[in-house]
């Protein structure tokens, strides 16, 4: 027995998703429905660091940072507040603290403002419930 989806449902709530649009030279032809379509999602606003300056980066920012500096196991971004950051994070074996300085010097030039930037070591950064890391977390209401 085969089934059909004939339907699909409206999200009618706030999911907090991030998405970039589809240009519309590039949507299908033959549409039923004239709703905006997604190119792709790119994260949810929970996952975005804002300044005092209006400027905001998101998880990209922050991973092609990371990636260079083969110093840290795990990192997680915890924003708290428009003054700055704190930056959880395991160290690897090859540890080097000035690997802290240079990921400072790359996120103030890359950003074009300065932000205070803390540092925690920590043993474990636990996934969220669905078992993903979970790279930013914005506390800011």
């Amino acid at each position: 027995m085969v089934f059909y989806l004939k339907h699909l449902p409206f999200v009618r709530y706030y999911t907090g998703d991030l998405a970039v649009k589809l240009p519309k030279d590039r949507y299908p032809q033959d549409r039923e429905l004239n709703f905006p379509l997604l190119e792709r999602v790119i994260g949810r606003d929970t996952d975005i660091v804002k300044t005092k300056n209006g400027g905001q980066m998101i998880v990209h920012f922050f991973t092609a940072i990371f990636q260079l500096e083969p110093s840290f196991q795990q990192f997680k971004i915890i924003q708290r507040n428009l003054d700055g950051i704190e930056v959880e994070f395991i160290p690897s074996s090859n540890f080097d603290v000035a690997a802290k300085t240079r990921i400072e010097k790359r996120i103030t030039e890359e950003l074009k403002e300065n932000i205070s930037i803390q540092w925690k070591e920590v043993q474990i950064i636990p996934p969220t419930k669905s078992g993903k890391p979970q790279i930013i977390e914005s506390l800011i209401k």
